[in-house]
């Protein structure tokens, strides 16, 4: 026999079942965008906060398994980092990495850290499935699609013939900041162009965002669609920079609740016992990092600078040194992240003792 807690309403019961009563944690089941630290953080030269392919999965198990999925990001592999291109259904992820090396061949993701990825997962019921006319720009196709459905936020897929491709596979994206939008920058200094002029059959996914907020988490400056693209067999491809659509459709799908995946990393504890100074730091976010600076000082004078290593997320690791200063105890703080590298979920808690500054 169930008995219902006081104050859940009776005509609750269904959601109740599913969510328990009093649940504050759950995300409602609407189509959605993943994203794991960011593009602009990515571009701004935060290559420290990452997931990776399983931890990513476990966010599918969210959804239906029949809901589409389409995703994009990139892997912190100096001088090699590639495209990640995700696609298929959440109960059926295909997850590919594009080699720069290799003209964007594209393998089977391991699970290695990934700096940035985004994922839209979409019930297919309310998919549009729109032909393109022919000898139609490919990326303004896709933007009169999604306008059309009147979708502000959206995973997209196509399915085409297309002629004179120009692709893009990322391969130097420097920690110092990747200024892609700057007038400029030669684009060839971290990206691998490739070119395709004959007519060939593709698929292409991506991410639309009508509102510029949006865009800064997905995708790279100037771009309305983020459109990553695949051909042949073996398959080749990444980021799609032109095409002309010979013949093809377009398939839509809104995506409505936002859930942003970052780092937290915290200073818990500092104490000082003679000429040795003992702390602890938690990553409390989402993501890991991939290192995990600190600073240990007195007042403004730097006893200590150094780095704990990766620290998964939900894990904590105590670091200790010795000095050799005449410092008083209350004047001993560590702070984590001290030069701002790594972007958080709070930026408020990196300093223990709490209050100092």
């Amino acid at each position: 026999m169930h008995v219902l807690a006081r104050g859940c309403p009776l005509l609750l019961l269904a959601a109740l079942l599913v969510a328990g009563c009093g649940s504050g944690t759950k995300v409602p089941l609407t189509p959605r965008l993943v994203v794991y630290n960011s593009s602009a953080d990515l571009l701004a030269g935060d290559l420290w906060d990452a997931t990776r392919r399983d931890r990513a999965a476990r966010d599918l198990r969210d959804v239906p398994p029949g809901w589409l999925l389409v995703g994009l990001g990139t892997t912190a592999n100096d001088q090699r980092n590639g495209e990640v291109i995700v696609r298929g259904t959440a109960g059926g992820p295909e997850w590919l990495w594009c080699d720069p090396d290799a003209q964007g061949l594209a393998t089977s993701l391991d699970n290695q850290p990934l700096p940035f990825l985004a994922l839209g997962l979409g019930d297919p019921a309310r998919a549009l499935r729109i032909n393109v006319p022919a000898d139609t720009d490919l990326d303004e196709a896709v933007r009169d699609a999604v306008r059309a459905a009147g979708f502000p936020l959206a995973g997209v897929t196509v399915e085409a013939r297309l002629s004179d491709v120009v692709y893009s596979v990322a391969y130097n994206l420097p920690k110092q900041g990747t200024p892609l939008g700057a007038s400029d920058t030669v684009p060839g200094a971290y990206l691998r162009p490739v070119l395709v002029e004959a007519e060939a059959d593709w698929w292409a996914g991506g991410l639309y965002a009508a509102d510029t907020a949006d865009r800064a988490l997905i995708n790279r400056p100037g771009e309305i669609v983020a459109l990553r693209g695949l051909t042949g067999s073996p398959a080749r491809g990444g980021v799609i920079e032109a095409a002309t659509v010979v013949s093809g459709t377009v398939t839509v799908w809104p995506l409505e609740t936002r859930l942003r995946r970052q780092a937290d990393l915290v200073a818990e504890t500092v104490e000082v016992f003679g000429d040795v100074i003992s702390f602890r730091v938690r990553n409390a976010g989402e993501n890991e990092t991939l290192r995990t600076p600190y600073a240990v000082r007195a007042g403004t004078t730097v006893l200590h600078t150094g780095d704990l290593g990766g620290l998964p997320a939900g894990s904590a690791r105590t670091g200790q040194i010795i000095t050799t200063a005449n410092v008083s105890p209350t004047m001993v703080r560590v702070v984590v992240d001290p030069d701002e590298e790594i972007t958080e979920s709070d930026e408020t808690n990196n300093t223990a003792p709490r209050g100092a500054s």
